[in-house]
């Protein structure tokens, strides 16, 4: 796929998502506009342009701007790593898992202290 073909299938793709969850969270903000405090309600109008802007600003234009004036520099690594052979990967899980089991821990073995100040 294309750099400019794999763009504008993710803001086709994701643009919808975005524009309402920057409407939610511009909305949730503007709940600020409530307060009788002097600051709350700068803090408020920051917050709801500020979302609104990245939202309908950023995401749509300038983001795909800045990946089409990249061209290939912005997928990096470009190549993908080989993947792991299964039973190494394995290898690997079981290495770095070397507690003991939690269920040999719990069983009570008959001789512990607390058995013997009884």
């Amino acid at each position: 796929m294309r750099d400019r073909d794999a763009t504008l299938e993710a803001v086709g793709r994701t643009g919808v998502v975005i524009s309402a969850a920057g409407m939610i969270m511009a909305v949730a903000f503007s709940g600020l506009f409530l307060s009788k405090s002097t600051i709350l309600n700068q803090a408020a109008f920051l917050l709801a342009c500020g979302v609104v802007f990245d939202t309908f600003v950023v995401r749509t234009f300038v983001t795909p701007a800045m990946l089409s004036l990249s061209r290939s520099y912005a997928w990096w690594p470009s190549k993908a790593p080989a993947p792991l052979p299964l039973a190494d990967a394995l290898r690997r899980v079981a290495d770095a898992d070397e507690r003991p089991d939690a269920d040999e821990e719990c069983k009570d073995d008959g001789g512990s202290e607390a058995s013997e100040t009884i």
